[in-house]
């Protein structure tokens, strides 16, 4: 009896943990209401080290840029370097994306507890389902092509780039360097073995090495310019017709512009501010930007609060009061 009591207490224990011994673990999505992204919810926490990949399956009415984040028991917050950007293609059933997170970012450790997609354009029309798997051949391939045409826009800095092309996170320039550095030593030694001349060997193979190079350059060239002709298309599909101020709102998410002109309107210009939000990267860098010269710091007098109102709670506890409301769950707190 006691035996049979042992058994059934141990089995009850380690329940949990056999779960996660499954071949793939499935993630739930849900929207939160009046929020631009989905969360993802793992049914037990995705060890980062045996779980490489994750599948998405998603149908969307219009496609666009989007951001995949993850937390972790080492870093529990969403955040840029614990991201991946790809590209989602407009369809009417659901397509499947394929991530080798392991391999594309150094961030995909620990245990993962919850997961997040956050799309450029719009959560409306789209439906997401998710799984994390082991990594296999098969998986590797999807994920290095889906890799290598995903599209990058201009990153907007102060002089503004791109990373260019990779698969399965190493860039595409390495590989074509090791193709190069391989291809000319193939031909050298082939001239060689034909001509018995060094000489000759070297001539001929330095003009077929200049030609090889010459095509790597231009097909990694032509892969850089589909995006930058995917990103004429987009601007003039999200701006051409409109004024200013429709422009802004068209490339700022949800109603956040209409809030920080509110703001604006509210705060004095020059004072500092703190941002509630998650994940905060895209927000705090609209902010600095239309809010200029009022500016982030995270002690200021100011906080602003867009759709964060657990966030908020300690702020209030602590003596901040509600200086103006734009509408529920968007707000501005003074100390």
């Amino acid at each position: 009896m006691e035996r049979k009591l042992l058994f059934t207490f141990l089995f009850v224990l380690l329940l949990p943990f056999y779960a996660c011994g499954w071949n793939q673990i499935n993630i739930s999505f849900s929207h939160p209401a009046n929020t631009p992204y989905f969360i993802g919810q793992p049914e037990c926490n995705i060890d980062g080290e045996e779980f490489t990949t994750i599948i998405l399956r998603i149908k969307a009415e219009r496609g666009g840029p989007a951001r995949l984040f993850w937390a972790t028991n080492f870093d529990p917050k969403m955040n840029e370097p614990k991201s991946l950007s790809f590209s989602i293609d407009s369809s009417n059933d659901f397509k499947e994306y394929a991530f080798n997170l392991r391999r594309q970012n150094p961030y995909w450790t620990g245990f993962i507890g919850q997961v997040l997609i956050f799309p450029d354009e719009t959560t409306e029309g789209l439906e997401i389902k998710a799984t994390a798997i082991h990594d296999d051949i098969i998986t590797n391939l999807k994920s290095g092509w889906r890799e290598f045409f995903v599209f990058e826009a201009p990153q907007l800095r102060s002089v503004n780039f791109i990373y260019g092309p990779k698969v399965n996170g190493v860039s595409m320039n390495l590989y074509l360097y090791y193709l190069a550095i391989i291809s000319a030593a193939f031909i050298l030694l082939s001239a060689f073995i034909k001509s018995q001349n060094i000489a000759v060997a070297l001539k001929l193979g330095a003009k077929k090495t200049i030609i090889i190079c010459l095509f790597l350059w231009l097909a990694l060239d032509a892969r850089i310019l589909l995006d930058q002709a995917r990103t004429v298309r987009l601007d003039f599909q999200t701006f051409y017709g409109k004024s200013l101020e429709e422009k802004r709102a068209a490339i700022t998410l949800g109603d956040y512009y209409d809030f920080l002109k509110f703001a604006d309107a509210k705060i004095p210009r020059g004072s500092g501010f703190n941002l509630l939000f998650l994940p905060q990267y895209y927000y705090l860098e609209k902010a600095n930007y239309y809010l200029y010269p009022t500016h982030y710091d995270k002690k200021g007098d100011y906080v602003l609060v867009y759709n964060a109102d657990d966030q908020a709670a300690d702020y209030i506890k602590a003596g901040y009061k509600i200086l103006a409301v734009y509408k529920k769950g968007e707000y501005i707190l003074k100390k």
